[in-house]
């Protein structure tokens, strides 16, 4: 699975991850940072569920969530969002094909 990433002008700081949820392994994203030490907070519900830092600008952190939770990115550089979903054969999940998608900013 492929996508085209837009221009790092066109990243952002705030980010609504929506869920899959008819895939009940729920989904996987990934957030690339524009710039050194960009602080991610990952926030599912009411709770945040990390604070991490990504130290150098091209660098990569993913994370996995329910396929019944909404959850928030911030971050305090721009950054990139993208969510997976898995495909049906994957840890056994009735639905879908494989799919990348990328996450607009708000």
């Amino acid at each position: 699975i492929s996508t085209q990433i837009p221009p790092t002008v066109n990243w952002g700081n705030s980010f609504l991850l929506p869920p899959l949820t008819s895939r009940t392994n729920g989904q996987r994203y990934k957030i690339i940072a524009s710039e050194n030490n960009t602080i991610a907070e990952i926030k599912c519900g009411t709770n945040v569920n990390e604070i991490v830092v990504l130290s150098n600008d091209g660098d990569i952190h993913q994370f996995d969530t329910n396929s019944n939770e909404y959850c928030t990115v911030l971050t305090n550089n721009p950054s990139y969002v993208a969510e997976y979903g898995f495909g049906r054969d994957y840890l056994n999940d009735g639905y879908g094909d494989p799919l990348l998608m990328t996450i607009p900013p708000l």
